[in-house]
């Protein structure tokens, strides 16, 4: 019995458990997406993935500033209502960065040349990038509000969700139409 009250202990511990909790939900989110590989593999063509990538790379680094980083602070103010109130701005700014990039999604959807050849994938589908830099954001924000109330059992399942949401997407719009549009409508749900 000695041997085990180390671990025991260990396990007790809030933080531990938090950890693992985070660290679960990750993994599942994940393991799920690399199950779901082999078969997007064979629904999708290469090209369709280089859409997909082109995508998650242009709203990557946008979604970044999107808060314009009032999401980070939102676990080390000192107190509830300014937590709050950085929530709000994080999203607030969230929704006119989404205007922003939705006007210049237009604006670059018509006067683009379409003789670029990168462009020609991506075209159909620039509606989805304010989209998805709005809901990047704000889960960013969101998340980061549910860290300082210690919800991190809710964090792992929403992100046990967004793998399965990817997946049952991907896969579901592979089986029932072709084009890209499957694999960036579930990289924006995710």
């Amino acid at each position: 019995m000695r041997l085990f009250s180390p671990i025991e202990r260990i396990l007790s511990n809030q933080l531990v458990r938090s950890i693992a909790a985070l660290a679960s939900g990750t993994a599942l989110g994940q393991l799920l997406m690399i199950l779901a590989m082999p078969l997007l593999t064979r629904l999708y063509t290469p090209e369709e993935f280089s859409v997909m990538a082109l995508y998650v790379s242009l709203v990557s680094v946008l979604s970044v500033s999107a808060a314009l980083r009032f999401d980070i602070a939102v676990p080390i103010a000192k107190e509830d209502a300014e937590a709050e109130d950085l929530v709000w701005l994080g999203l607030l700014f969230g929704g006119l960065v989404f205007l922003l990039l939705a006007l210049v999604s237009a604006l670059v959807y018509l006067y683009v040349s379409s003789a670029s050849r990168w462009w020609l994938g991506i075209a159909p589908y620039i509606w989805l990038i304010p989209v998805g830099v709005f809901f990047s954001s704000a889960y960013g924000t969101l998340q980061m509000w549910g860290s300082r109330r210690r919800r991190f059992n809710l964090i792992a399942r929403t992100r046990l969700a967004q793998g399965g949401g990817m997946v049952a997407t991907q896969l579901g719009w592979g089986v029932a139409s072709s084009g890209a549009l499957g694999l960036v409508l579930g990289q924006a749900i995710s």
